[in-house]
């Protein structure tokens, strides 16, 4: 696991949002919609729900 270096959290992701939209974008037939599919190296966007370790605190945060 990262160490995170001074004034930076290390967040352990829990849970995220696959919306609608996601979906259109990781699929393999994306054609005709408004976005292109994602490629197999773009990360994924969207709202998540994450735990700040080690403290345990949970946060939201969206992932762009």
């Amino acid at each position: 696991m990262p160490v995170p270096a001074a004034r930076q959290l290390l967040i352990r992701k829990r849970q995220f949002l696959v919306f609608a939209g996601l979906c259109t974008r990781v699929s393999r037939q994306g054609e005709g919609f408004a976005f292109p599919p994602l490629k197999p190296e773009q990360a994924l966007f969207g709202p998540v729900l994450g735990e700040v370790v080690p403290a345990g605190s949970l946060v939201t945060h969206v992932l762009e």
